[in-house]
């Protein structure tokens, strides 16, 4: 899976391609994320593309926030469409990991950075 990842101080804003995670893509997108984490423990994903996810893609994300919290970070969503936001909160995923409408203001919400830096 072939990601983009923006770098805002210590933050990682992380573009998906596609518009889907699910079983299918989701062994992929775990191993794209290592090597994200492996630089930076402050994370954003951006949603914008993604209109469907299956159980395995919020496993993965929840591993994903074990594994950036295992290590002093934190992860964070953002702009997240109905469906995939409206999944979120239905599983309560939402609770656990702050949904962003916006990449500034989840990059923001680290404190130290913001999208001109």
């Amino acid at each position: 899976m072939e990601l983009t990842v923006e770098r805002y101080g210590q933050v990682a804003l992380v573009r998906l391609p596609g518009d889907h995670i699910d079983a299918a893509n989701v062994i992929d997108f775990k191993e794209a994320m290592q090597v994200v984490v492996a630089e930076s423990s402050q994370v954003v994903i951006d949603l914008s593309t993604i209109r469907f996810v299956d159980s395995a893609a919020l496993g993965a994300l929840l591993a994903l926030l074990r594994d950036v919290t295992n290590v002093g970070g934190d992860l964070k969503v953002c702009r997240a469409g109905p469906q995939v936001k409206a999944i979120l909160e239905l599983v309560r995923l939402d609770q656990l990991i702050e949904v962003s409408e916006t990449a500034e203001s989840a990059v923001r919400s680290f404190g130290q950075a913001t999208l001109e830096s």
